[in-house]
């Protein structure tokens, strides 16, 4: 187990374009430093958005199973001391409202990036075997005529009508595919494959052959491949003005691959897919801190015919309760067309970079209910979990889906029934109104972290369930437990609103508050924190100076008992050529922080930064440099030699280097 002393954070997506990332996060409905990191998790992407931050794993875990029905990739890691500082100096506080979509609005599409965002959620949904809104992302790139994603958008049409029975459908698309694709000396290795997809349903056998000569004839199965690698060379620097302190905070290279294999046969479709990175630390005086973790590594099995799907491996299982990911095997069972089973065992993990133990284990069970009524969707689970060899977990919760007109609802419930607590419940609501606007509304109530057993090790300073009982009986830990979770609730609000044609903006505001923790076993008790609260207002708009370009600015507020900050931001995006994108950005931000120790003071932060894309064929090139120049204003201290009048001066840059290469 982690000392509590570390910190974690919650990545919640990854995205190509920081401008697309910071859109997106007014609509993560978390509370926090949010912030985007120059590499990814997932090699398909190019920035990292991640939100935090929380003194334990339990603690984070709670945060991403509130967000895994927006981010279902979401994953937490641990963050050392110069991330969270960065951090904390250049992020966002924030608590959005809002569901991100899975296609954004006609007229963002037309941004490469987002249309490669399209194009992964295109992708997860085959996986997931949610064809129709595979489909509808992929329609949505095929409305840009000149985007670089046709051929795979439209052979993913094609895929995902087939798998869902709609030969006629999925023929005419490969057709499509080959009429507009097929001749280009660049995609003969497509044009292959999608050939031979093209033949699988219409050589079909003459009439009156038999069921084993057609199956002698049918054309053989054959492995697909696709994936990619990428490499990051990041460096952050820091230098205070007044005394000349230089510091390099954070440098490295970080490597990231993603390989996915797919065979579908006449009857069985598998896929087997491998996802990880690892990380090199070049701070000399750090230490050996090279790290590297896998997010997915599975072998997935679906056959045709009974309806029955597993999978075995490294995977996430949200269905079924299971917090994080785990090593193990599920299995999912489509009784009828409108009823689905689903079990799941293992060992739980808590983020990608560790080795799951035998001392923790999961098992969980769900049902999933299609059409319960008309537009209305269910998921109801159980889960356990035990550490230890005593109960960790034990969670009814669930689900639901409701469309009804232009609305569409989303609830979810999790109890945890050997405590009595709700971990969480939740509502959203989105409303699209005729006009074109978007209104989103969020409630939840329920106890941060997700109560754990586990949660008992917090402040203790040991490592291991097992040794708390060494002091404690079973009944004293599982009220230790109950201490180190208080009570947590936040609304929020969000509103999307098309100007013109060319323009978009959107209203985000959000109140939370955490109610604080009880005094016990020797851990001081966390003060409530009082009502936090967020508001932005961000203009949008597109093709305003150019074709494609993309241009955002953004004014935003937070509020917390330690700090208030305003900040304006300016970020745009020009497209030189079809291979070239320049991101030059800048924010302006005031910065109030409030201490009873240490009294008032005041800072101003200047950061500009550029950003460059390339395109060659499937490698995608990325260079990107800032710098950051701040002043604070502190009570005088005459203590400070650099300082006695208490100004303060920080400079700071940072580069980022990379490159992705698809396959």
């Amino acid at each position: 187990s982690v000392p509590p002393a570390e910190t974690y954070v919650v990545q919640l997506g990854v995205f190509a374009d920081p401008g697309l990332a910071r859109a997106a996060l007014a609509r993560t409905d978390v509370a926090g430093f949010a912030y985007t990191t120059a590499f990814a998790i997932d090699n398909t992407e190019w920035q990292a958005l991640q939100v935090g931050f929380y003194a334990s794993e339990a603690e984070a875990e709670q945060a991403l199973a509130a967000l895994a029905p927006l981010f279902p990739d979401a994953w937490v890691r641990l963050v050392d001391d110069a991330e969270r500082r960065a951090a904390e100096e250049g992020g966002a506080l924030v608590a959005g409202a809002g569901a991100l979509a899975v296609a954004p609005r006609r007229g963002a599409v037309a941004d490469e990036p987002g249309q490669r965002a399209l194009l992964d959620a295109a992708s997860a949904a085959i996986i997931d075997r949610r064809y129709d809104d595979a489909v509808a992302a992929c329609t949505a790139i095929l409305e840009v005529p000149a985007s670089p994603y046709r051929a795979r958008a439209r052979e993913y049409i094609g895929v995902a009508l087939e798998r869902s029975g709609q030969t006629d459908r999925a023929v005419a698309e490969y057709r499509a595919w080959l009429a507009e694709f097929g001749a280009a000396d660049s995609r003969a290795g497509d044009a292959k494959r999608v050939g031979e997809r093209l033949r699988a349903l219409t050589e079909s056998p003459a009439p009156g052959v038999t069921a084993g000569r057609a199956a002698a004839h049918a054309p053989e199965p054959r492995w697909a491949f696709f994936g990619g690698v990428s490499q990051y060379y990041w460096r952050n620097e820091e230098q205070f003005v007044d005394d000349g302190n230089h510091i390099v905070s954070s440098t490295g290279i970080l490597n990231l691959a993603d390989v996915t294999a797919t065979r579908s046969g006449t009857r069985y479709d598998l896929q087997a897919r491998v996802n990880g990175a690892y990380q090199f630390d070049l701070i000399e005086y750090d230490g050996d801190d090279h790290t590297g973790w896998i997010t997915n590594a599975y072998i997935d099995v679906a056959d045709r015919e009974t309806g029955l799907r597993g999978r075995a491996g490294r995977q996430a299982r949200r269905q079924d309760g299971v917090i994080g990911r785990f090593d193990g095997a599920s299995v999912d069972y489509a009784l009828t067309e409108r009823i689905s089973l689903g079990a799941s065992a293992g060992l739980p993990i808590d983020s990608p970079r560790y080795r799951s133990g035998s001392h923790r284990t999961q098992f969980g069970v769900s049902t999933r209910f299609a059409d319960v009524v008309p537009g209305a969707d269910l998921n109801v689970y159980l889960q356990r979990q035990t550490v230890d060899g005593i109960v960790d977990r034990e969670a009814l919760g669930g689900e639901a889906r409701y469309r009804l007109w232009d609305v569409a609802f989303f609830g979810m419930l999790d109890y945890d029934v050997g405590f009595g607590d709700v971990n969480l419940a939740m509502l959203n609501a989105q409303w699209v109104l005729p006009t074109g606007w978007t209104v989103n509304l969020r409630a939840e109530t329920g106890v941060q972290p997700f109560i754990t057993t586990r949660n008992a090790l917090a402040g203790q300073g040991v490592g291991s369930i097992e040794t708390l009982l060494e002091t404690y009986s079973e009944e004293e830990v599982r009220a230790l437990a109950s201490d180190r979770t208080g009570s947590a609730s936040r609304f929020s609000a969000a509103f999307s609103i098309p100007l013109a044609e060319r323009f978009d903006l959107s209203i985000d505001a959000s109140v939370r508050r955490f109610g604080g923790t009880a005094a016990s076993g020797g851990v001081a008790a966390i003060p409530d924190s009082g009502t936090q609260s967020y508001l932005a207002a961000t203009l949008v708009s597109t093709s305003l100076f150019s074709a494609d370009d993309l241009n955002t600015l953004s004014v935003r507020y937070d509020a917390s008992y330690t700090r208030d900050r305003l900040t304006l931001l300016l970020d745009s995006r020009i497209a030189i050529g079809s291979r070239l994108r320049v991101r030059p950005a800048i924010s302006l931000s005031q910065l109030d922080y409030h201490s009873p120790e240490y009294g008032e003071s005041r800072e101003f932060v200047v950061e500009p930064s550029l950003r460059l894309y390339y395109r060659w064929k499937r490698i995608l090139f990325d260079a990107e440099a800032g710098i950051r120049y701040a002043e604070r204003e502190n009570p005088a201290r005459p203590w400070d030699p650099f300082s006695p009048d208490g100004h303060e001066q920080l400079s700071g840059m940072y580069l980022n280097l990379g490159y992705q290469m698809e396959f």
